[in-house]
């Protein structure tokens, strides 16, 4: 599968999760992008978005609501009214403390984001990758958040079970 993830995302720049968003171009233009986990020697894509501002989608995901560790559980916190950010948020922070992974942000510039999002979603999918997009969104007014946070720990154990079989 590496093959296949690595034909799909040629082309792409990559930087390192703990370097972001600092390390991104700072101009406004429009990207595609692919969160790619690495865990115990193997890479697996996590989520594929969109954006005409990667700097502060970016940040959205990595700081949106972020609490110091102690004030807001084990490993930190993330803004649960906004359910995308919480999903991505949530995944990256258990990826990266709680599995040890090392994530990355693969991004290139796009005239059709949301067209090319949608391509590499389905090309991800046929490849055999199980994606953060498909999972269920929530009504953050009505959801109770640990659950939610139960099941996106649950879908990124499902994934890294199924990156490894």
């Amino acid at each position: 599968m590496d093959t296949i993830l690595e034909s799909l995302l040629t082309g792409f720049d990559v930087a390192d999760w703990g370097d972001c968003p600092a390390s991104l171009p700072l101009y406004t233009a429009s990207y595609v992008y692919v969160l790619v986990a690495h865990c115990e020697g193997r890479r697996y894509p996590l989520y594929v978005g969109e954006t005409n501002a990667l700097v502060d989608r970016a940040g959205h995901y990595k700081y949106a609501g972020f609490r110091p560790k102690g004030r807001a559980g084990e490993y930190g916190y993330v803004n649960f009214g906004a359910p995308t950010d919480f999903k991505v948020g949530e995944a990256l922070l258990y990826l990266i403390n709680m599995r040890q992974c090392r994530i990355d942000l693969h991004y290139r510039a796009s005239e059709s984001r949301r067209q090319d999002e949608r391509h590499l979603i389905r090309e991800l999918q046929f490849a055999g990758f199980h994606l953060l997009n498909t999972l269920s969104t929530f009504d953050y007014q009505t959801a109770i958040k640990e659950d939610e946070r139960k099941a996106i720990h649950r879908f990124c154990d499902m994934t890294l079970r199924q990156a490894y079989a």
